[in-house]
């Protein structure tokens, strides 16, 4: 970064702020004095300080940066005023951004309007990772205007910067834009602008994030893509009983001005089996498909998934099945019989691999801009499990055998769900049945009575605190216990 040798040849004269900022909860500090130590130069070699007038800015206000990730979201917010009983007044505009992706690169656009542009100060704040970058100080500028986009690549800040097509370094002398590189895109975004004397006022007209994404083939380009005919069938059937809205296609929450919107649908699986893969059919229609994010969620696992974000797509559908083993996405995403990858390589689908399927899985949906609305059309899950007896399937006809038991063979199979063999020896005295599907008495039928059905399915003595999970009384714990189970779940 940048010296102190950066304030060399300037004038003196100005407010000079020493700003400390505490990056980590828990410790505390005293800032206990501070001064400036300044060795001017002499009257003989004094240079001439020639004021610089205000020239009308060159460039329009309205540049557009062609990024999804601008604000302010309502539009252009008055900058408050410092007084002398706050000598330092600050604006602070908040973007938060769902989608996921590394960072390679990231420039900021920042427009401002000021009756004395050398009262303000301007910093980017990365809320949920305790960075704090300052981007520029107007000190010594005696211009109306900012209006630049802020870049590590850029040329030295003139007086007045106002062409955005010539991006500016940092003016700071501190940290640089490239702190953010390789970190993750998504999280809470907020740009700082301070103003530091009484009796000019200003207006924060836009400002925007130019980012670049790590992606595994190319870096993507802003470049946007029209929006063709869907050529795929919206009723793509991927043959999976986990499939939802299970009331039909379901509404999206559109953004509002206090932030992001999420719509949430969740399939309940009491199915039994240690997940070997799993994919993801996703079909929405929205008017901007760049504004969303999906995510998949397994409950009792605590793992959300991104599967899929395209910030740079202005399609209107995504009709899809997303796999780890797909092609990288394309715009449209609109083929399911071509699986295209999760947008974040660090989070895979297979990360689930050799779980319990059983649980709630949650499709989550978020609209980051206001003013579109779309509908989730359907989903599933395509999952191919392992059996209690190691061998790989997807729906079987289930068989039983206990040692020392009468050998029972079910009369009937359940049309598109899984099932398992459960073989085991019992040993020691069963405890003794009980008709209730609330395994922990705990007045609920839920997740936690479910995981332990399926522990007592695989020969498990029941867990402290849980009952048998016998229901039906027949000495034998098995897939007639299953449905009873589900059957009182639903109620």
């Amino acid at each position: 970064g940048a010296s102190l040798d950066i304030f060399e040849n300037r004038q003196l004269a100005g407010t000079w702020v020493l700003r400390v900022t505490d990056a980590n909860p828990g410790d505390t500090g005293t800032l206990n004095q501070w001064c400036l130590l300044p060795t001017l130069q002499t009257a003989t070699s004094t240079p001439t300080s020639t004021p610089t007038a205000t020239p009308t800015p060159t460039t329009d206000v309205g540049f557009n940066c062609n990024s999804p990730y601008t604000g302010p979201m309502g539009g252009a917010v008055q900058i408050p005023d410092a007084t002398p009983q706050q000598p330092f007044a600050t604006l602070e505009d908040t973007i938060v951004i769902t989608d996921p992706g590394t960072i390679a690169d990231i420039d900021v656009f920042v427009d401002i309007t000021h009756a004395s542009i050398d009262e303000v100060s301007v910093a980017l704040v990365r809320v949920d990772q305790g960075l704090i970058i300052p981007l520029y100080s107007g000190i010594a500028c005696s211009a109306t205007r900012l209006s630049a986009v802020i870049s590590d690549e850029g040329q030295v800040a003139p007086c007045p910067a106002n062409n955005p097509s010539v991006p500016i370094q940092i003016n700071t002398g501190q940290s640089a834009l490239d702190e953010l590189d390789g970190r993750s895109l998504a999280g809470t975004w907020t740009l700082q602008v301070t103003d530091s004397d009484n009796g000019n006022t200003g207006t924060l007209n836009q400002w925007c994030l130019i980012a670049t994404l790590e992606t595994p083939t190319s870096t993507p380009t802003l470049t946007p893509t029209a929006t063709p005919t869907p050529t795929t069938d919206v009723a793509f059937n991927c043959h999976s009983p986990y499939t939802g809205p299970m009331a039909g296609p379901l509404q999206l929450k559109d953004a509002t001005g206090a932030g992001l919107a999420r719509t949430s649908d969740s399939i309940v699986v009491a199915d039994m089996g240690t997940i070997l893969d799993v994919n993801v059919f996703v079909d929405i229609t929205h008017d901007s498909i760049g504004e969303i994010g999906v995510s998949l969620i397994h409950e009792q696992h605590g793992l959300r998934i991104p599967v899929y974000s395209d910030g740079l797509c202005s399609a209107t559908r995504i009709s899809a099945v997303i796999d780890d083993e797909g092609v990288a996405s394309s715009c449209p995403a609109i083929d399911p019989i071509t699986p295209i990858m999760p947008p974040d390589v660090t989070f895979p689908l297979s990360d689930l691999d050799n779980r319990e399927l059983a649980g709630t899985w949650t499709l989550e949906i978020t609209d980051g801009n206001q003013g579109n609305s779309g509908v989730l059309n359907k989903w599933c899950l395509i999952v191919n499990v392992q059996s209690a007896t190691g061998t790989p399937t997807f729906t079987h006809t289930p068989t039983e055998t206990f040692t020392g038991s009468p050998t029972a063979t079910p009369s009937n199979t359940p049309t598109g769900t899984l099932t398992i063999t459960p073989t085991f020896t019992p040993t020691g005295t069963l405890l003794p049945c009980s008709n209730s599907a609330d395994l922990n008495t705990d007045t609920v039928v839920n997740a936690v009575d479910l995981i332990e059905l399926v522990s007592q399915l695989r020969g498990n003595s029941p867990n402290a605190g849980f009952g048998s999970a016998d229901l039906n009384c027949d000495l034998a714990i098995d897939e007639k216990d299953q449905f009873l189970f589900i059957n009182r779940w639903k109620r």
